[in-house]
């Protein structure tokens, strides 16, 4: 993906690409809910793990927050030193789905014991990835200047754009979290 341009806002390319993982992972990501049996809902794949219900509780969290994290800074003027984050999509869209380590979520974004009912879960997923495809379709906004800091140091300054990556590999971490969990509902013994 050979999306680096100085410029503020998206390029063409660059919004495409952003548009095209945002919609994949949307996609992906209602068809593996799709796969959960009700039985299993509000079932736990083993001991500490999250049920689906609370995996989808948290996606909703997740993106919620970096969406309306990043809206609140454009209130704000904008980073007289945004330019340090180019270069920094690639790792992104490499290294936020890798499910080698387990990641402890922020207390924000940590889901309630029960978490939401499939249709529930749905429906809040649907209206925040609405607000992050609007954000993606903007091309007047200089996305680029507005950034914040994610709380893991390794990763660090993001810009808006690269927090739009986020939202979409932060999805496909979890759709591969929840075909473990569905392969595990059918192979109990594997």
């Amino acid at each position: 993906m050979s999306m680096l341009t100085t410029s503020p806002k998206l390029s063409r390319e660059e919004q495409e690409q952003t548009l095209a993982l945002l919609n994949e992972t949307r996609q992906d990501y209602l068809e593996a809910l799709n796969q959960v049996s009700d039985q299993d809902w509000n079932r736990a794949p083993r001991e500490g793990a999250w049920t689906p219900a609370q995996l989808a509780q948290h996606v909703v969290l997740a993106e919620r927050r970096v969406i309306d994290l990043l809206t609140a800074t454009f209130d704000k003027p904008s980073d007289a030193e945004w330019e340090e984050t180019l270069g920094k999509e690639g790792m992104v869209i490499r290294l936020i789905p890798m499910r080698r380590r387990k990641a402890e979520a922020p207390e924000p974004v940590r889901p309630q014991e029960t978490g939401l009912s499939r249709q529930e879960a749905v429906r809040q997923f649907e209206e925040i990835r609405g607000r992050t495809l609007a954000l993606a379709k903007d091309t007047e906004r200089p996305l680029k200047q507005y950034t914040r800091t994610h709380p893991l140091p390794a990763i660090g300054k993001l810009n808006g754009h690269q927090w739009l990556l986020f939202a979409a590999q932060h999805l496909r971490r979890h759709i591969l979290q929840l075909q473990e969990t569905l392969t595990t509902f059918r192979n109990p013994a594997a």
